[in-house]
């Protein structure tokens, strides 16, 4: 009988595969073989777990071993052991000691009581002291006497009431004009009265955000190109639809 011609010609290139038992599992008798194998899996981790809880005696072996920690004449004064049981025990001194610390809790107690009373006063000090603050906030805003946004300055804001620099002549933003100079006032958590809660840089001329109301220096303020307000760089959103690029605020850019 001649050969069978070989359809890909002569110069093809001819590939071998090696096909074993797991080619043969995972493949033609997957359904039938991998049962097996899981049934016999299983069947040996069941064994194993039986072995393993039936063979293992912790009080023999404990028995077994000598500890020479045990006798009271080894031990410290209330240092703790274990007995051949894996019992905590404690030395006649220790329990001793534990009495005198029981005694000397209840002092503790006598003593707390006291706090609380120590407390008490505090508690009292400290409604003077809040009375003091409000007599110096209420101070602080006759002080500042800001406008609209003047009241979340702070403790800064407050401190400069106090010493008269925020006087009279505030403006709706909380900036105050002294001699007829503008100068802005720290917000709340600023840094420092002179540098930028965008990139901490110092700087003397400080801007507030519209949208978060972080002071800024000029390099990270934005203006909108809808509502043409001042916002800075993490509230507003650079656009590159057109030639040259323009800057919206969060609420614009929605």
């Amino acid at each position: 009988m001649p050969k069978r011609p070989n359809p890909w010609g002569d110069y093809a290139p001819q590939l071998k595969t090696h096909v074993g038992q797991k080619e043969v599992n995972l493949g033609v008798c997957k359904e039938q073989n991998m049962k097996a194998v899981y049934e016999h899996t299983q069947k040996m981790l069941f064994d194993g777990a039986r072995k393993c809880t039936g063979a293992v005696d912790f009080t023999v072996a404990v028995t077994d071993v000598p500890m020479d920690h045990q006798h009271d004449d080894h031990l410290l004064t209330g240092q703790m052991h274990l007995d051949r049981y894996l019992q905590v025990h404690a030395g006649a001194n220790g329990v001793t000691n534990g009495t005198n610390g029981v005694t000397n809790g209840a002092n503790g107690v006598t003593n707390g009581a006291n706090g609380v009373t120590n407390g008490a006063n505090g508690v009292t000090n400290g409604a003077n002291g809040h009375s003091h603050g409000l007599n110096g906030h209420s101070h602080g805003l006759n002080g500042h006497s800001l406008g609209l946004n003047g009241h979340s300055l702070g403790l800064n804001g407050h401190s400069l009431g106090l010493n008269g620099h925020g006087v009279a002549n505030g403006g709706a933003n909380g900036h105050s004009h002294l001699n007829g100079h503008h100068k802005a006032m720290p917000g709340k958590g600023s840094l420092s009265p002179t540098s930028c809660q965008v990139c901490s840089r110092p700087i003397r001329a400080l801007y507030r955000c519209s949208f978060c109301d972080k002071a800024m220096c000029s390099s990270c303020q934005r203006q909108c190109s809808n509502c043409y307000g001042e916002f800075c760089l993490l509230c507003s959103v650079a656009n590159y639809d057109s030639r040259d690029e323009t800057a919206y605020c969060l609420s614009c850019s929605t």
